[in-house]
């Protein structure tokens, strides 16, 4: 690993003003995947804190030993720390950290819960067979084919599939307990992600318990919506949903 590419993994916390937001990043990715996001809101007053969470920035091998109550842990550990801080504290979370976000709505006290590009449901049908292929093949290949996001970011280059299994269980037992989340929702996806089932959107909004929600859906974006083309748009819906809670 080189030193851009620890650099890329640390986490960071930006002090900017009295409201606070948690940004969680995703699945086998690192804080590089919403540092982005967090230095658009830090330029608008917006404290920022986005931890790395256990298993990732490393080795894939240290992910394969990693399941999801650690995320979780790290995640309440993080918004305690935050909160301590400020009191009210907005999470936020991209793919795999918008799991996170939605757990922590149910089951902590958040100010708001916004999703990006958030794997409520997968679109591979192959995630069927995750529970019996975890003991056959160690590793899933993983590859960005836009070499100039792939530049931004310090990802693994293979999936654990025992840890996918993991990430199943977790989307399950958010699933079952979105009706607990009652604070306001906002859910933003790609219309052309080819990670997450195209209802995935709709299937949170649908199932929440809050009363205020809303949903950006971008048109001709794919999964990585905080470094794709056009992100700017995402970074000012998240601010202004922020703001106006």
């Amino acid at each position: 690993m080189t030193v851009l590419k620890r650099r890329l993994s640390e986490p960071f916390f930006f002090e900017q003003g009295t409201t606070a937001c948690l940004l969680l990043h995703g699945f086998s990715g690192s804080p590089a995947e919403v540092r982005p996001l967090g230095e658009h809101l830090a330029a608008r007053g917006v404290s920022v804190r986005a931890p790395l969470l256990p298993g990732h920035g490393t080795d894939p091998e240290d992910l394969r030993r990693t399941r999801w109550p650690e995320w979780v842990r790290t995640a309440e550990a993080e918004l305690a720390e935050l909160q301590g801080r400020y009191g009210r504290v907005h999470v936020v979370g991209f793919s795999m950290g918008g799991l996170l976000a939605l757990y922590l709505g149910a089951h902590r006290e958040v100010s708001t819960v916004t999703t990006l590009a958030c794997p409520i449901k997968l679109a591979d049908w192959r995630q069927l067979l995750v529970p019996l292929a975890k003991y056959l093949v160690p590793y899933y290949p993983a590859r960005i084919s836009n070499p100039e996001i792939a530049a931004q970011l310090d990802s693994y280059d293979r999936f654990p599939v025992a840890t996918i299994h993991s990430l199943l269980r977790m989307a399950k037992q958010v699933r079952r307990n979105l009706h607990r989340v009652t604070v306001p929702v906002l859910t933003v996806q790609g219309d052309r992600d080819r990670w997450i089932a195209e209802e995935s959107s709709d299937y949170i909004l649908a199932n929440v318990g809050s009363t205020v929600k809303r949903q950006v859906m971008l048109p001709g974006r794919n999964h990585l919506i905080t470094l794709e083309r056009g992100r700017e748009e995402v970074f000012e819906a998240v601010h202004a949903w922020i703001t106006e809670q």
